[in-house]
C-alpha cells in the first residue's frame, strides 16, 4: 500500500465579509459559536506540523494551556522564542523552505493571514477549510489579502469544491482543493 504524500491545509474560521481577526487582532466574535462542534478535535489529528506566524504564536500563548502538545510547531520569525513550549521552534525562510520542514505528517497553516497568503500564493496550499461564520465585522484582517509580490499578484487560484456542510448556529463548512495555479 502506498502511503500517500503529506498535504499542506488551511483551516479557518471566517466571518461573511471575510476576515479573520477584528481590528485589533482579537477573535472574540467568535465566542458565541465556540460550543459547536465542526470536527476540529478530529482536524487536529491529522495534522503532524503546526506553521504559523509571530503574532499568532504570541496571540496563542495568552490563551492558558499550549494546546498543540505533541506536535511540530514551526513559528514563522525573526525574533527568538523564549520559554517556547515543547516542540516549538522558530523558522525564517522562504515559504517553499518552511514546507521543507514537514515532519511527514500534514501540515495546518494555522495563521496569520500574511502566512497563509505567502504559502497560497507560492503555490504550497493545497486544500482550504473554511467555516464561513454569520458575522460581518466591517473592518479587521482578510484572510484573501493578497500578497505585495508583484510576480504573483493578478494570477489565478483555481478551486475544485469538495463539500459544503451546514453546522449549528449558522456556521457553514466550505472545503476547496487547490488545483492550480495560473
Amino acid at each position: 500500500m502506498a502511503s500517500r504524500r503529506p498535504c499542506i491545509c488551511a483551516y479557518f474560521a471566517i466571518s461573511l465579509d471575510g476576515m479573520i481577526a477584528d481590528e485589533e487582532g482579537g477573535i472574540s466574535w467568535l465566542a458565541p459559536f465556540e460550543q459547536v462542534d465542526v470536527g476540529f478535535d478530529e482536524f487536529l489529528g491529522t495534522i503532524t506540523t503546526v506553521a504559523m506566524g509571530r503574532r499568532t504564536y504570541d496571540q496563542v500563548r495568552t490563551f492558558g494551556e499550549w494546546p498543540y502538545g505533541g506536535k511540530d510547531v514551526i513559528v514563522v520569525t525573526s525574533r527568538e522564542l523564549r520559554g517556547a513550549p515543547a516542540g516549538v521552534r522558530a523558522f525564517n525562510g522562504p515559504p517553499p523552505a518552511l514546507v521543507r520542514q514537514l515532519s511527514g505528517g500534514d501540515m495546518w497553516v494555522l495563521g496569520g493571514a500574511a502566512l497563509f497568503n505567502a504559502m497560497l500564493w507560492a503555490g504550497l496550499i493545497e486544500r482550504l477549510q473554511l467555516f464561513l461564520v454569520p458575522v460581518m465585522l466591517g473592518r479587521g484582517l482578510k484572510l484573501f489579502s493578497g500578497t505585495p509580490e508583484e510576480e504573483v499578484i493578478g494570477r489565478q487560484i483555481d478551486l475544485r469544491f469538495r463539500r459544503a456542510r451546514p453546522h449549528p448556529l449558522g456556521i457553514v463548512e466550505l472545503v476547496y482543493e487547490v488545483v492550480a495555479q495560473q
